[in-house]
């Protein structure tokens, strides 16, 4: 128990870190989220010129429209972040109760590769 405690602590910890970082749900996340800050920033920057340099007649209702579609994407993929599930993180906690430590190391673990001589 000692080694699988030590191994859970030195390396268990990180690789799951690791292992939920670079899984395809959590960078798709990382993606939707930037992809909304991107837009709704980029619109209010040009909201913002608009009404810095008096040029309001410039702003049309379909910015307007645009402006409310950006904020609610934006505010959608915020409330995803904090309520949506990573199915990752279901997968990895799943091995962990049905297998136990052995089941995650192999999993967490990169498998050695034979050197050559």
């Amino acid at each position: 128990m000692r080694g699988d405690r030590n191994w859970l602590i030195c390396n268990g910890l990180v690789g799951a870190f690791e292992y939920l970082r670079q899984s395809p749900p959590f960078t798709a996340l990382i993606d939707r989220l930037s992809a909304a800050a991107y837009q709704s920033g980029h619109h209010d920057g040009v909201y913002k010129g608009y009404l810095e340099c008096q040029q309001l007649e410039k702003i049309t209702p379909d910015f307007h429209t645009a402006r409310v579609k950006f904020q609610s994407d934006m505010s959608n993929a915020l409330e995803a972040a904090y309520t949506e599930p990573l199915s990752s993180y279901e997968d990895l906690m799943g091995k962990m109760n049905e297998d136990g430590i052995d089941s995650l190391r192999l999993l967490l673990d990169p498998a050695e590769e034979p050197k050559e001589e």
